[in-house]
């Protein structure tokens, strides 16, 4: 090899090293580290919402965040603590718990099938019944702050794709995912399912994020045309809320209307929304506050999801 051989090659050699290197982020760790490192883990969750108390679900305590409440992970097999996966936050309705969320949507099927992490967050307790604290009442703890948190800290520890988180959530969980969208930064798309909501916050905040939704007309809880300005909780229609989300998108107002199914109407607001912040509602005809008023709700939810 001559001298000038050599020279070249240690000023290649320099020039590698002088590359920026991107690093195996510090998060990324296994489910099973997690829970060895972190009294704060617990496994598996031993509950039939979860089958044979499934090896890749995981409950954080309220040891981790700062109210006194769990989150239920779930890993999906494609997890490996190196590749970056989609996640998904899983919000239950008032009343409910994490675990009966996985089970009315049936999203570990759903995960494995996609390759997401699940974060269902359990709503906080008032007077022994889980709540969603939305519209905000201010002597009760932030919602949006523990959502915050929990996303932080999955950020900082999971192999999460950054621009790809998503929030999925039914009736009071749906309400407040609606207003997570616009309050907290960095939600690629959301589906409330009975419970879309419009927030006075939304357009303050200049926010354009993908909408899918799905409401029925027989809805007795969270009624399709509202209850009025005289409650907070649900005062506007369906319809207010939807036409709010495609306006505040940027969408053109006249949507593409289709009927896939007997007593089914598909509104889609596609063309002219800001960045492909596309809006998509399905009408169901006669169908009461469930989250399955589809034949496959969380099939179409993670549809929508994977576009974005």
């Amino acid at each position: 090899m001559t001298m000038n051989t050599i020279i070249k090659t240690t000023l290649f050699i320099i020039a590698l090293a002088a590359l920026p290197i991107k690093a195996q982020p510090a998060k990324c760790q296994l489910p099973s580290e997690l829970a060895i490192n972190d009294n704060a883990f617990r496994t598996p969750i031993a509950n039939r919402d979860l089958p044979n108390s499934h090896p890749r679900s995981f409950i954080v305590t309220d040891k981790k965040f700062t109210t006194k409440r769990d989150v239920a992970f779930y890993f999906p097999p494609q997890y490996d603590g190196k590749i970056q996966l989609p996640m998904v936050f899983l919000l239950h309705g008032s009343g409910g718990y994490p675990t009966g969320a996985f089970r009315r949507t049936e999203m570990v099927k759903h995960a494995d099938k996609n390759g997401y992490i699940v974060a269902a967050i359990q709503g906080q307790d008032l007077k022994g019944r889980t709540h969603w604290n939305t519209p905000q009442d201010d002597n009760l703890p932030d919602d949006m702050a523990f959502i915050a948190q929990v996303k932080s800290w999955s950020e900082q520890n999971l192999c999460v794709d950054t621009k790809r988180i998503y929030a999925t959530g039914f009736s009071g969980g749906g309400r407040t995912i609606s207003r997570a969208a616009c309050e907290i930064a960095g939600f690629a798309a959301i589906a409330p399912i009975g419970g879309i909501r419009h927030g006075a916050s939304c357009p303050d905040t200049g926010t354009k994020v993908p909408v899918f939704t799905a409401h029925g007309t027989g809805d007795k809880v969270n009624k399709f045309e509202g209850y009025g300005p005289s409650t907070k909780r649900w005062n506007e229609s369906v319809e207010m809320a939807v036409q709010a989300w495609h306006k505040s998108n940027g969408c053109d107002a006249s949507p593409i209307i289709t009927t896939p199914l007997t007593k089914v109407e598909k509104h889609l607001w596609q063309q002219g929304c800001t960045n492909n912040a596309e809006v998509v509602f399905y009408k169901v005809t006669g169908a009461p506050h469930k989250w399955d008023i589809l034949p496959n709700t969380t099939e179409l939810v993670m549809a929508f999801f994977n576009r974005h």
